[in-house]
């Protein structure tokens, strides 16, 4: 006797309760005033971006090992501590950091809320960013018109701190700052 199985057809929309994008927006609610998130990866919602107060921009995605990561790069203009404090279950990686024991049945918010922790942690603002909310426009620490005709950011394979080369300094030559 044979016994034949049918193909795994789930609806569309019911084998994951939300996407990885769903997981930056929730994010950002919880990081508050002045942070924001998009979904990247067009309307699949694979991927999502958090955005705020500093330069430095936070993708959040799946690896190749399953892990809920949130990748970035340093950016100049941020000064953030040289070695955070990460939560507990969020460990540092080549990309930035991920979520060690995450998993989609943890459910959204509580996601959201070590994802926070992460960048919270990451960029020393805490739960009030009031450092970068009192300086005026054209302070530094303001989120003014960044990215026009301006590079950021260190050399791939780099830790974007201490001596490594910043991508500015490659491009146009090391300038007195």
């Amino acid at each position: 006797m044979s016994t034949t199985i049918a193909p795994s057809q789930p609806a569309p929309g019911t084998t994951y309760p939300f996407a990885i994008a769903d997981i930056a927006h929730a994010t950002a609610r919880l990081l508050g005033h002045g942070w924001s998130a998009k979904s990247t990866s067009g309307r699949w919602g694979v991927t999502g971006k958090v955005l705020g107060p500093c330069s430095t921009a936070f993708t959040f995605l799946v690896d190749e090992d399953d892990h809920l990561t949130i990748a970035f790069w340093y950016s100049t203009d941020d000064d953030f501590p040289e070695t955070p404090k990460l939560p507990d279950g969020v460990i540092k990686c080549d990309a930035g950091v991920y979520l060690e024991h995450a998993a989609i049945t943890d459910g959204l918010n509580p996601l959201a809320e070590q994802a926070a922790a992460a960048i919270r942690a990451i960029t020393g603002l805490g739960d009030d960013h009031r450092k970068h909310q009192s300086a005026g426009p054209d302070q530094p620490g303001t989120n003014s018109a960044r990215g026009e005709g301006v590079v950021y950011g260190h050399l791939p394979g780099s830790s974007g701190r201490g001596s490594s080369p910043a991508v500015a300094d490659v491009l146009f030559g090391r300038l007195d700052r």
